[in-house]
């Protein structure tokens, strides 16, 4: 049994609540990204893949105001899902 915890990846989301633009802050310097927006339903109503430059990728986003889920997957296959609020 190993005395060292597993460190899980994650992401850091902002602005949220956002409106029109999101910034992802990852752990690595760069790094590819996909990333998939779903609504409450569990449609998809974005989705796109992203080079993160020094930790960070920014994207523009152009949807109605509400509650989101955005799920981010790394090149490994490693994936976080967060809450993402949009108001204008």
């Amino acid at each position: 049994m190993s005395s060292i915890a597993e460190i899980k990846w994650d992401v850091d989301l902002f602005p949220n609540p956002a409106q029109d633009q999101i910034r992802i802050v990852t752990r690595n310097e760069s790094e590819w990204l996909k990333v998939k927006i779903k609504d409450l339903c569990g449609r998809v109503v974005f989705e796109s893949n992203f080079g993160s430059k020094q930790f960070i990728t920014t994207f523009n986003l152009s949807l109605i105001n509400g509650a989101y889920f955005i799920e981010i997957i790394n090149f490994r296959n490693e994936s976080t899902t967060k809450k993402l609020l949009i108001a204008r």
